[in-house]
């Protein structure tokens, strides 16, 4: 049986202890019912990983004795942040659980032109909580030790500029694709961002404002793939073209 993982903000390397609370205490205390004494990995969310013991369980917080520090999945070479316009339901939760698994630095939602999800779907923040948890999660399922932030929501325009990364990918659907690139003739860079459109794709003017900033456009092929997937087909592709 594999030893369960946990993550934890408040973590003292020096004092060797970490403290879970929330969904990550109720876990352990209620839903895997540990007991003081039991063996446990815990990750810090920015790649650090301990062996541990649990030592206190409380009503609402659990203390973990750090044992050694363990390796963790080896992170990709290249950083990369994931910008997705705004999907419907819970297509962000996929979006967010395969990004994760793949290997993302961030994630940025992203306001678009075509997006129909209303501003009250995710204006109180709780979208965000939502989707950070579901990030924290795949992070513990697949062995990561680092968590992807996901960031505010933001406009399509102001997130072309808004990093210094080293390019600019932007995916696009076979109708609008035309002279776009094969994603595998990609040079590797040390940072890049990755735009995924929404259900409705991108309208031309994105598109012009995308290649107007320097952004290089390609394609995945001829087929429309459904919005939640394109990131994790796009990813992968990546991965195969840069290595990992």
């Amino acid at each position: 049986m594999s030893i369960p993982r946990f993550f934890a903000s408040d973590v003292s390397a020096l004092a060797r202890l970490a403290r879970l609370s929330g969904d990550e205490a109720h876990h352990l205390s209620r839903v895997l019912r540990l007991a003081r004494g039991a063996p446990v990995l815990v990750f810090d969310g920015a790649g650090r990983q301990w062996a541990g013991l649990v030592a206190t369980v409380k009503r609402t917080d659990v203390e973990i004795e750090l044992g050694d520090p363990v390796a963790a999945a080896a992170e990709p070479p290249v950083l990369i942040t994931l910008l997705i316009g705004l999907l419907k339901g819970d297509q962000m939760d996929t979006v967010v659980r395969d990004a994760t698994m793949l290997g993302v630095h961030a994630i940025v939602p992203l306001r678009t032109d075509h997006v129909t999800v209303p501003d009250r779907a995710w204006r109180s923040g709780a979208a965000l909580a939502r989707w950070q948890r579901v990030a924290v999660a795949s992070a513990k399922q697949c062995g990561r030790a680092v968590v992807p932030a996901v960031k505010p929501v933001e406009a399509f325009a102001s997130a072309l500029t808004s990093s210094d990364a080293e390019c600019r990918v932007l995916c696009a659907e076979p109708v609008r694709a035309g002279d776009a690139r094969d994603v595998r003739s990609l040079a590797r860079p040390a940072s890049a961002m990755v735009f995924v459109g929404p259900e409705g794709g991108w309208s031309p003017e994105e598109i012009d404002l995308a290649l107007a900033a320097g952004a290089a456009l390609v394609r995945l092929g001829p087929r429309t793939l459904r919005a939640e997937a394109v990131p994790a087909v796009l990813l992968s592709a990546l991965w195969t073209t840069w290595g990992w």
